[in-house]
């Protein structure tokens, strides 16, 4: 009878464990337990951005994407991706980037290097297009320019712990991106306004913008 109630309650205490906390089950065969860095936008791509300004696509080049932590200060390859469109529209947004070898420990920040391609097309570093209302007048407009380089410097502090995922979303603030243009001060071409290497001092506002417009979440 001493032995029957011992066998109860080790029965009971088995039973009532979580299936859930059962320690050292491995992850099912073939599961993602790496990093991914997301890319969104916080309004959807077309957007009405104000009473004056509509914005209808957005390409970017992250040429460099690297997430750094403690655990990258030697070797950050398997946390850096080259060359990724970040690319939006009414059809189309960014594909994700997985670091499935991304080792476990804290990822302070991300860095976003936006760039042109050296080789490939398309080449340039940016392109975003839209309409601006001149003089009461909607007019097309284009942003581009192959030669910049935007570093972005996202900060992030998330923890990706052993066999379980972690994804970062990368956040475009999109109207962030314009607020500063002075559209009645752009050239004209082809009756589309300008912003690009012809326009420096532009440029160079609209860079630093395109710096500070991401964040992590």
């Amino acid at each position: 009878m001493r032995w029957l109630a011992i066998s109860c309650v080790v029965a009971i205490a088995a039973c009532a464990e979580d299936p859930g906390m059962l320690p050292n089950v491995p992850p099912d065969e073939g599961t993602f337990t790496g990093l991914t860095l997301e890319f969104i936008a916080d309004t959807e791509v077309p957007a009405q951005l104000g009473a004056d300004v509509r914005i209808e696509d957005i390409y970017l080049n992250g040429s460099l994407i690297r997430a750094i932590g403690d655990a990258t200060t030697q070797d950050e390859r398997p946390t850096t991706g080259h060359d990724h469109t970040l690319h939006w529209d009414g059809t189309e947004a960014p594909r994700a980037l997985a670091f499935e070898a991304a080792p476990v420990g804290e990822y302070a920040y991300v860095e976003l290097r936006i760039a042109g391609r050296p080789r490939g097309e398309p080449g340039e570093a940016f392109v975003i297009r839209g309409e601006a209302k001149v003089d009461d007048e909607w007019t097309p407009f284009s942003i581009r320019a192959d030669a910049p380089v935007v570093v972005a410097e996202i900060p992030a502090s998330m923890q990706l712990e052993a066999s379980r995922p972690l994804t970062i979303k990368i956040e475009l603030a999109v109207g962030q991106l314009l607020a500063g243009i002075d559209w009645d001060a752009l050239p004209e071409q082809d009756g589309k306004l300008r912003l690009d290497e012809q326009t420096p001092a532009a440029l160079a506002s609209f860079c630093d913008a395109l710096a500070g417009a991401f964040r992590a979440r």
